[in-house]
């Protein structure tokens, strides 16, 4: 039986797996090594210390961010930080007060592009945590049938996203 560390998904294998490519690491020291256990999402802040686990990658859904004052939110990541999270995932806007906690923090944020489906986002981390080796072949069978796209279409890999 494979070893069940080899077996961990780490924020790295999420960029690298399950996010588009033009997904941008905003802050978090070795972010790539930390280990996920589960990924969930938020609507809001007040239930965070009974919906978010240690090791979990967090999404927070556009609005969350947009419609909470700084104060709430500098709390909110600092209470994040300190259950333990894998990291944010935040789509299109993560506001620079929230982002300088993450920072203090050493939490780490990805901003995924604004237009980006909450669902199949998680949907798709949750297929890598669940079965790594079939999103790995997936996501090569993704990467291939864009590139050979660009490639019938004479374009270049800066188009890929």
């Amino acid at each position: 039986m494979a070893d069940r560390a080899q077996d961990a998904v780490t924020v790295g294998d999420v960029i690298r797996l399950a996010l588009p490519l033009s997904t941008v690491v905003v802050s978090g020291k070795d972010y790539r090594r930390r280990k996920i256990n589960w990924v969930t999402f938020l609507s809001g802040w007040g239930r965070v210390e009974t919906d978010v686990r240690v090791g979990d990658l967090v999404m927070l859904p556009s609005p969350v961010p947009a419609r909470t004052n700084e104060q709430v939110l500098r709390e909110g990541v600092e209470k994040l930080a300190e259950i333990g999270i894998a990291g944010i995932i935040a789509f299109g806007h993560f506001p620079k007060t929230a982002t300088e906690v993450a920072r203090e923090q050493d939490v780490a944020v990805l901003i995924m592009p604004a237009n980006y489906s909450l669902r199949d986002t998680h949907q798709s981390i949750s297929s890598l945590l669940i079965d790594r080796q079939k999103q790995t072949s997936e996501r090569g069978m993704q990467l291939y049938r864009r590139l050979s796209e660009l490639s019938r279409e004479g374009q270049g890999l800066s188009l890929i996203h």
